[in-house]
């Protein structure tokens, strides 16, 4: 086994953990919202961390297709993340930029975790990859 495919497998052992409980937490924080101010954006809320572990699951079988939809789901779950957090600080009046709330929302270990995934799975599947032949 060479130390590509190590770095490959240990890398892809990380973001399944980590994406195990990004989705627990989506589950989890999908269960304690009501969905009367804003169902979609409420249900998203909940839909995108919640599907990281399935498709970790996929990507054993197309590592490829699981790097671009964690990348979707993580942006996704940023962009509804911080509608929400706009929402909230709309509401009670101490909103600064839209940009400020969403490197706000960056900070957040929930988005975070999302990111990592997405980080994770992009290494091991570059590590996975043929090296270029030496010419």
């Amino acid at each position: 086994m060479t130390m590509r495919r190590i770095a490959s497998i240990l890398c892809r052992a990380a973001g399944g953990i980590v994406s195990l409980f990004v989705s627990m937490y989506g589950i989890y924080s999908f269960d304690g919202m009501t969905l009367a101010p804003d169902a979609v954006a409420v249900v998203l809320f909940g839909l995108f961390p919640a599907l990281f572990f399935p498709v970790f699951v996929l990507s054993f079988w197309r590592l490829r297709l699981a790097v671009i939809v964690h990348w979707v789901l993580a942006v996704g779950y940023l962009i509804v993340y911080s509608i929400l957090d706009f929402r909230t600080c709309s509401e009670m009046g101490y909103c600064g930029s839209l940009i400020s709330i969403v490197v706000q929302t960056l900070t957040v270990p929930a988005v975070e975790a999302a990111f990592a995934v997405a980080f994770l799975n992009l290494i091991a599947w570059r590590l996975a990859a043929k090296p270029p032949s030496a010419r």
